[in-house]
């Protein structure tokens, strides 16, 4: 939930944003409301809606300190949080996704979430690959730490190489990273 308001007299003209999460979580709109359908239960894993969860706060708390000049910018904050929810929604199906596909875990860290994932490439190497997942994702390069899981030789540092050549940041970079270890041939 979002209001604008008249910011104290020292600003006099400007507006500020209130910003705040409904007192239900995103997990008890998602299951109960019929009017807030904007989070379907159904499309995300628990671990991703402690994610969006998570994000949103981080975002209200930025929009709580943001003064607006006029009334006509409220508009422009309303367009940037329409796309903000639109690019949680998109990240948040893509690790629903990616932890169903590869058996992963998503827990939030100390100041990031932390992906882990186990990828059997097509040469039968497991890999365990482990992404740290800001709040600027998936516009930002990730953080990856990647692990031999059984007694397979491969050159790690080659996939890694690989990785930060041919995986760019945007939407879907996870995918596409998951997709080059799982295609790596050592």
């Amino acid at each position: 939930l979002i209001d604008f308001g008249e910011a104290p007299t020292q600003t006099s003209g400007k507006l500020t944003c209130r910003a705040r999460l409904l007192k239900a979580s995103c997990r008890e709109l998602s299951m109960n409301s019929k009017k807030y359908t904007k989070i379907p239960h159904s499309d995300y894993s628990e671990s991703a809606l402690d994610y969006i969860e998570h994000s949103l706060k981080i975002k209200c708390q930025e929009l709580n300190k943001r003064i607006l000049d006029s009334s006509s910018d409220i508009f422009n904050a309303v367009n940037h949080i329409e796309w903000y929810l639109g690019r949680l929604g998109l990240v948040g199906k893509e690790l629903t996704a990616l932890e169903k596909r590869y058996m992963g875990t998503l827990k939030k860290g100390l100041l990031t979430h932390v992906l882990s994932l186990i990828i059997e490439t097509k040469k039968g190497m497991k890999i365990s690959a482990t992404f740290e997942i800001c709040e600027s994702y998936p516009f930002a390069v990730l953080d990856v730490e990647l692990s031999l899981q059984n007694e397979v030789n491969g050159d790690l540092n080659l996939l890694l190489r690989q990785l930060a050549k041919s995986s760019k940041p945007g939407f879907g970079y996870l995918s596409r990273s998951c997709d080059i270890i799982a295609c790596f041939q050592n």
